[in-house]
């Protein structure tokens, strides 16, 4: 899932950022160097001190943080979703799973009546 959730957020943050005017053409073509080369789950403050580091104008940066945020927010919904729809496929491999706990209801109704004998 984890890689689901690392293309997703690759993929998502990539695209926000060729969308969005508000990015220079040089810092699109920075960050889709750095995507490029890899990319993990941060924080936004972790995004932000980079950024700073990077020397990036602060109206850019803020902008870079919001875009950042949601598509890793994006990237964790399509990981879950895909685990879900994994978990609700395997119920289909799940036919022959025992109805009854353990030892049968027979067993807990012997159980009972031994109880009672020695009452």
């Amino acid at each position: 899932m984890g890689s689901i959730a690392l293309g997703g957020l690759a993929a998502s943050l990539g695209t926000s950022i060729v969308a969005d005017d508000r990015v220079s053409e040089p810092l699109r073509q920075q960050v889709g160097i750095v995507l490029e080369a890899g990319v993990s789950f941060v924080t936004t403050d972790q995004v932000s001190t980079a950024l700073d580091t990077a020397d990036v104008p602060s109206d850019e940066s803020e902008v870079l943080i919001d875009l950042y945020a949601d598509a890793q927010l994006r990237a964790l919904k399509t990981g879950l979703l895909v685990a879900a729809l994994l978990v609700m496929a395997s119920f289909a491999f799940t036919t022959y799973l025992p109805s009854e706990p353990l030892g049968g209801p027979d067993d807990d109704d012997a159980a009972d009546a031994d109880a009672d004998a020695d009452s």
